[in-house]
């Protein structure tokens, strides 16, 4: 009973002594979070840079290939003729039969006018950093949105053959910029040729 009394009177002891921390333990914890919260916050900022750049990416391919997707489809679906103006008379064809090979018409500025089979026109152009389409009395649309800026527009047509369909290359740049930091900024560059199916 005694050696109990003893054991419970120690124990008790050591509870007292070990109620709080000693300044040895404190700076050590302290040490312990001085060194981990820096490692910490600078995985944290990695990743959101990481999603700030993956988001950037996803709205310019997002925004470029929907762009491509809708030139080609009208392009290759609906265009008979290719011609620098609207009149769409035969004196303003730009690819005809001497364009072939090395020798493509290109055109920077949108005069670039398709001929569907309607006898009526569609074109593509740039238009405050956004591509725009417009047909024969139809208002102009935006094909790209603002958060996108376009660049560096073009289209050129050539033949591989006298008889031949033109093929039609297509080619632009689609940058995303919505702030100051480098991860905020993707750039894509997208280049196709379309071979002109109803000619």
């Amino acid at each position: 009973m005694m050696f109990r009394l003893k054991e419970f009177l120690l124990n008790l002891n050591k509870m007292k002594k070990s109620r709080g921390f000693t300044l040895v333990e404190i700076i050590v914890v302290i040490g312990i979070i001085a060194i981990t919260l820096p490692a910490t916050f600078a995985i944290i900022f990695a990743i959101v840079r990481q999603q700030a750049k993956t988001f950037a990416l996803k709205q310019v391919k997002r925004e470029g290939d929907f762009v491509l997707n809708v030139m080609e489809a009208a392009i290759r679906n609906n265009a008979i003729g290719i011609f620098k103006d609207s009149s769409l008379s035969s004196s303003s064809e730009v690819c005809d039969q001497a364009r072939i090979g090395d020798n493509p018409y290109t055109d920077n500025l949108g005069n670039f006018y398709f001929a569907d089979r309607s006898g009526k026109w569609f074109r593509y152009f740039l238009n405050n950093w956004s591509v725009t389409s417009q047909s024969a009395g139809v208002s102009p649309v935006n094909l790209s949105t603002s958060q996108v800026q376009v660049s560096n527009f073009s289209l050129s047509c050539y033949r591989t053959a006298a008889f031949s369909p033109p093929i039609i290359s297509i080619s632009f740049d689609v940058l995303y910029n919505s702030g100051q930091f480098r991860e905020q900024f993707a750039t894509l560059h997208y280049q196709t040729q379309i071979g002109m199916k109803n000619y």
